[in-house]
């Protein structure tokens, strides 16, 4: 059975079709239109969902959209990357547009959903997932199910502060960016560091380490002892080896031994992946 999904980021729509396995069929993107309004975003989104209905082969009876907030109730709440949409309903506005059932998860549930069921999360019935990207977000997965909390605002990582603010102004890619002084992406920054630039081994080092002190604190919040990084900022080893040496030496020992820290399956196609697990 083919199953089709949107993953909504600050920066970028993914979208396409999944295979019954987890495996993407099809997978397209286009730019976010995040300066053009919530209005616009919504169009987008359901300009996306129509060009995979009209390529199907058959009608879907249903799509996945997972957002970059978090959802309550049909509702989006929380949504710094896309403004406009705070306590908006959008699950109506989306079904209305694309003219069939929409199912609505944030984003990096939907993520985690998709390496529980087929990434790095299969051998693991309770862990953290973290994605990485333009925002930073997260996934309780307990008992192999999501623990969304009774306002569906569990697992926000991202929102834990660090010093004086919150660690997805820190660790997320426009602030790597504005690191270098802008105009470069995360990837390049990598690459940067690969080579030996010292700035940028500083800048992901530094990033690594917040992101390893925040998940020290998570970790201890929820009893767990894995953690699955995705996202594009994920690809950095440098940022996944000193979050883990980082969560090794200040976790609580109790944890910090059995601490493990292991790369998605999917990377930043996890969210696409779980939009399309949305739909059952």
């Amino acid at each position: 059975m083919i199953k089709h999904g949107i993953d909504v980021g600050g920066t970028a729509i993914k979208y396409g079709a999944c295979n019954a396995n987890g495996e993407i069929v099809t997978r397209y993107s286009v730019p976010t239109p995040v300066g053009q309004g919530a209005e616009a975003v919504i169009v987008a989104i359901a300009s996306c969902a129509l060009e995979l209905i009209n390529a199907a082969d058959a009608k879907p009876e249903s799509i996945g959209v997972a957002f970059p907030g978090v959802i309550h109730d049909g509702r989006a709440f929380n949504c710094p990357n896309v403004p406009g949409f705070h306590n908006r309903h959008i699950l109506p506005e989306l079904e209305s547009q694309i003219g069939i059932r929409v199912v609505l998860e944030n984003d990096a549930n939907a993520a985690a959903m998709a390496e529980a069921r087929f990434g790095s999360g299969r051998d693991h019935p309770d862990f953290l997932y973290v994605t990485l990207g333009t925002g930073v977000g997260g996934g309780v997965v307990r008992n192999g199910l999501i623990e969304r909390g009774p306002y569906g605002d569990a697992g926000e990582v991202g929102h834990i502060y660090v010093g004086d603010d919150v660690m997805e102004s820190v660790v997320g890619a426009p602030a790597l960016r504005k690191a270098v002084g802008g105009g470069l992406d995360v990837h390049d920054i990598d690459l940067m560091a690969r080579s030996g630039e010292p700035l940028a081994i500083e800048i992901l080092e530094n990033a690594g380490k917040t992101l390893g002190r925040a998940l020290c604190s998570a970790l201890a919040v929820l009893g767990m002892r894995v953690i699955v990084l995705g996202g594009g900022i994920s690809r950095s080893d440098i940022i996944i080896e000193t979050a883990r040496l980082t969560i090794k030496t200040h976790a609580i020992p109790s944890i910090a031994e059995h601490a493990l820290v292991v790369r998605a399956r999917f990377l930043e196609n996890t969210g696409l992946v779980g939009a399309c697990m949305l739909v059952e």
